[in-house]
């Protein structure tokens, strides 16, 4: 081996060893700012993809992406306050630390699976037996709640009606057939939850208070997984559901756009059009767009208005 190739396997690796010393978190910021790259170059590039590349950050268990592809820079900091706000709105009390940290624990105990389910079993044998007959009603019932707030909605279309409805019945129809009294599937679901429990490492409800925004999103994409991977075993593919997502665009003039989506839910062809808006070189959802600024003009009116009130 001559000097130069010895001293690129050299470098090679000292980066290997210093990738794998990274911490998990570590690895998961780096993925998350990748992605947050990924998805703002998508946004710039045309309405289409900043359509598409919204159900790629979900399949990828991305939020982070997914917020920052989907809010203008200059409304993130609007974004952050209305989440501690909403965190902090109820003090913590002693009792639901205890409450939080006895939950905990028993997730997160090294014997927590077979615990939990020794106390899970009885009950959902119970379930069974009960609600055998009961089900198709009970969804048949909610079907029809569902469907009848639809056709009431006033700022629904006659087309977004009927993929709505279309969506509601796809899910009544896997809701009668997804077997949730099933015992091997709710070990597996038991397991899932216990794992996404240690993953998120919480100790305290104080530790969940004190999240930042980010930290929160990072925290979000593993109860995400873990929420997709429930479905999963009662026969509802998020992941699948998402990998058939398309954005084609329909029309698009000056700084307005039209894209349809159209994606498979439950075996089920869906569709919507989705209203784009160019702003500051990236292509936004109008109506949420016009959501934050309204709420950031609403802001501004109170703050000026609060000095005046204090005199």
């Amino acid at each position: 081996m001559n000097l130069k190739s010895g001293v690129f396997a050299l470098a090679l690796a000292t980066t290997m060893a210093l990738s794998a010393c990274q911490s998990e978190e570590q690895q998961a910021a780096a993925k998350a700012n990748a992605g947050v790259q990924a998805a703002v170059a998508a946004s710039a590039e045309s309405p289409a993809a900043a359509v598409a590349v919204g159900a790629r950050n979900l399949r990828e268990n991305n939020l982070k992406a997914l917020v920052e592809a989907s809010v203008p820079p200059e409304y993130l900091a609007q974004l952050h306050g209305k989440w501690t706000a909403k965190l902090n709105e109820a003090p913590i009390t002693d009792a639901k630390r205890a409450e939080f940290k006895a939950d905990m624990d028993k997730l997160t105990a090294v014997d927590a699976e077979k615990k939990l389910w020794q106390e899970m079993a009885p009950k959902l044998a119970k379930l069974k037996a009960e609600s055998a007959a009961q089900m198709p009603m009970v969804v048949g019932i909610g079907r029809g709640v569902l469907v009848s707030a639809v056709q009431q909605n006033e700022d629904l279309n006659e087309p977004q009606k009927q993929q709505a409805v279309k969506a509601i019945n796809a899910f009544a129809t896997w809701a009668e057939s997804a077997q949730f009294t099933d015992p091997v599937l709710a070990q597996k679901a038991l397991g899932v939850v216990c794992q996404t429990a240690r993953e998120l490492k919480f100790a305290s409800l104080d530790e969940v208070r004190a999240l930042t925004f980010d930290q929160a999103l990072a925290k979000g994409d593993i109860a995400f997984k873990g929420l997709k991977q429930v479905f999963e075993l009662y026969g509802l593919s998020i992941d699948q559901t998402l990998d058939s997502v398309k954005a084609v665009l329909v029309s698009e003039t000056g700084d307005q756009a039209k894209v349809k989506v159209s994606y498979t839910l439950l075996a089920t062809p869906l569709e919507f059009e989705s209203e784009m808006v160019r702003y500051q070189g990236r292509w936004y959802g109008a109506d949420g767009l016009r959501k934050m600024q309204k709420e950031a003009a609403e802001s501004a009116v109170a703050k000026a208005v609060a000095p005046a009130a204090k005199g």
